[in-house]
């Protein structure tokens, strides 16, 4: 422990006696390290770290395919079945995207939302941080869960909540707990949780028909179930579900495929559904933290592989620096060899400044890697599942001084043995005139050599990672969204609750803005473009016209491709 204290001290007065030189160092390595970071925490949050519930591997996402495939929602009867293969499932909940418009809570505004079956909460392992989640008995009833967040936000974390009255869409619901901080299943955002039997005021069959797709489904696997036994059960089920429609119709003969919301958050873009595949719905069970992490994985980790060339060419460049250095501490090292010091003992000095370096580009690469991740999120902000769990925690932190040690390690290694090589006798006549000038001048054209190579090969490959990651990121719309603004209104259904006071109010805003001098045209649509707000309801005509050919399918696919 002395030795290292002496070989700290004696480090930190080799860096002060070089400002520049430490300073660009510093900075190369801040860089390099602070990307680092900042990517891996986003890794770390939505790859690696597991869902934020007990035994969160047991989780599956419970979902319906057709012969496509696409993934869509289920059915409440669906569900029902799924709770009856309890060798499987512990517990099988549902629920359903939804927005409110929140009054009495200071300005009205609109949350997110989710219908939710009352052991939705049991299944996931999480309960109210005050008061109590939902009853089968309040399925029905008009009660209501809030996020911590709202609860603090909304008010003021105020213990008496409990009780109190919130009203949603003009109606009234009575908060019977909080939810504990950060937790916002099905997705980010949620702040409200409300009973299933709420879902009947939009799909008034919503419980009872079995083709009415309306829910996402979530299911705790039991203590000696696999997902693959599960899903046999589920393709079995599903043959038999078949088979009874079969008998009855025909095929299944009406399909409301809502966008819903996923353990991922945001909602999936219109299926295209057609004869062949409208009575071949299967079912597909799926792990959770699949479901929620989606297809962002590969992105993160193309992303990951280009700032991880980014810090392969702050190494370069340390080393470089730290070798060119080493050129002109020839005398020095011989004369501490001359003294009676091992080479053994000097490579360790020399990596100990190395590592002192890293450290403290990695101290201030922290501060790059906030700007990092901010930059991240604000670029990448509803596409990144579990954005809310993303920072600098000390996972995050370790990852840092462990990647801070092995980069001073790597660049400071070759310079340290190419500082010990020099022989003592040479070593001593190093600054005599005319004895080394000529070879040290080629060593370091050799070293600006083999830097700009390094370089260049490293800064090429990371622009064509950096060039995937744009290319799996961006995906063009098909339309010109410059100088476009897209707003949402939601009315309150108590307080224009026929379709004239709708059209009315709507027309009211559009000519307002129409009439705005910066304003140079105005549209009103229920659904947005890519908004994944598309609803396909698709149904068997036979049982009408059983002459009815094929055409009729072929015209809806045109409509919803």
């Amino acid at each position: 422990m002395e030795a290292l204290l002496q070989d700290l001290k004696l480090a930190l007065r080799q860096l002060a006696k070089s400002p520049g030189f430490t300073a660009i160092a510093v900075l190369t390595l801040a860089l390099g390290i602070g990307a680092n970071t900042a990517i891996f925490s986003a890794v770390d949050a939505v790859l690696l770290r597991p869902l934020p519930y007990p035994q969160s591997d047991r989780l599956v996402d419970l979902s319906a395919t057709n012969a496509e495939p696409v993934r869509f929602a289920i059915s409440y009867p669906d569900l029902l079945d799924f709770r009856g293969l309890t060798h499987d499932f512990t517990g099988v909940a549902g629920y359903s995207s939804q927005r409110y418009n929140l009054t009495g809570a200071g300005d009205p505004r609109e949350v997110q939302a989710a219908f939710v079956t009352a052991d939705l909460f049991d299944v996931l392992g999480v309960h109210p941080t005050i008061g109590h989640s939902f009853t089968p008995q309040q399925e029905n009833d008009p009660v209501a869960l809030v996020s911590y967040a709202l609860w603090a936000q909304s008010y003021g974390r105020d213990p008496a909540i409990l009780g109190k009255a919130i009203a949603l869409d003009g109606k009234s619901y009575t908060v019977i707990g909080v939810m504990p901080a950060g937790f916002h299943f099905p997705s980010d955002g949620i702040e409200v949780w409300t009973p299933i039997g709420g879902i009947r005021a939009h799909e008034p069959q919503a419980l009872t028909m079995r083709d009415l797709h309306v829910l996402n489904g979530v299911g705790r696997l039991t203590a000696g179930a696999t997902l693959a036994r599960a899903q046999g059960d589920l393709d079995v089920l599903a043959k038999r579900l078949q088979a009874e429609q079969a008998n009855d119709t025909g095929q299944r003969r009406i399909i409301a495929i809502g966008p819903g919301v996923g353990p991922g958050g945001g909602g999936g873009g219109g299926p295209r559904i057609n004869a062949s595949s409208v009575d071949q719905i299967t079912f597909n069970a799926q792990l959770l933290r699949d479901a929620a992490i989606g297809d962002v994985s590969g992105r993160l980790w193309v992303l990951l592989g280009a700032v991880g060339l980014v810090l392969l060419i702050a190494c370069a460049n340390a080393a470089n620096l730290l070798l060119a250095r080493a050129a002109t501490r020839g005398r020095e090292m011989a004369i501490r060899r001359a003294l009676g010091a091992g080479r053994g003992r000097l490579i360790r000095q020399l990596l100990t400044e190395s590592v002192v370096l890293a450290l403290v580009g990695a101290g201030l690469g922290i501060v790059v890697s906030k700007w990092g991740l901010d930059a991240l999120l604000a670029l990448w902000p509803r596409a990144l599942p579990r954005s809310h769990e993303v920072g600098l925690h000390p996972g995050v932190l370790a990852f840092t001084a462990a990647l801070a040690l092995l980069t001073g390690i790597a660049f400071g290694l070759a310079p340290a043995l190419r500082a010990t090589a020099v022989r003592i006798e040479e070593g001593l006549r190093q600054d005599s005139a005319g004895s080394t000038g000529g070879r040290r001048q080629r060593v370091q054209h050799t070293l600006v050599v083999v830097e700009m190579s390094l370089a260049l090969v490293l800064l090429v490959g990371a622009g064509l990672l950096a060039r995937s990651f744009a290319a799996l990121n961006a995906v063009s719309p098909g339309f010109d969204t410059r100088d476009v603004l897209a707003g949402r209104i939601r009315l309150t259904p108590s307080r224009y609750p026929t379709p004239p006071q709708q059209k009315m109010f709507f027309e009211t805003v559009q000519s307002a803005l129409a009439g705005r001098s910066d304003v140079t045209g105005v549209a009103l649509s229920e659904t947005m473009p890519l908004s994944g707000g598309i609803r396909v309801v698709a149904f068997d005509p036979h049982p009408v016209r059983p002459d009815y050919p094929g055409p009729y399918f072929a015209a809806l696919e045109s409509v919803v491709a």
